[in-house]
């Protein structure tokens, strides 16, 4: 089975990898994911929340820094959410990991809500 982050790295689109159903996705991030990538320059390439049993987080890669305003100002002072920057092994390419604590549904939509609201 192909891994999401693998052929996002292909350069398939999130919407893609999620249509071929290569690995089911939570639902409980869908919305998170979909607010993500409605954002200019912001594209997701793996999401999970355990269903209940672990922390929400979201891989994603930005074009550009000033591309994370929006995630940055709705997440500001936030003790639910954090994001975080790593590279990727192999290929050096940089991204973005946004985490949430277990079972934060609610919060996440929100979280969606307000990312939606700053999209338009």
């Amino acid at each position: 089975m192909s891994n999401p982050r693998e052929e996002a790295a292909k350069g398939k689109r999130w919407q893609d990898v999620l249509a071929n159903k290569i690995e089911p996705v939570d639902g409980e991030v869908v919305s998170l994911c979909e607010a993500l990538n409605s954002l200019e320059g912001i594209e997701t390439i793996s999401s999970c929340c355990g269903h209940g049993y672990a922390p929400f987080r979201v891989y994603f890669v930005a074009k550009s820094l000033d591309d994370l305003r929006p995630i940055l100002a709705a997440i500001d002072e936030s003790e639910i959410w954090t994001l975080r920057v790593s590279m990727a092994t192999g290929n050096m390419k940089i991204y973005f990991a946004l985490d949430g604590q277990k079972g934060s549904y609610d919060a996440a939509n929100v979280l969606a809500k307000a990312l939606k609201e700053d999209g338009k």
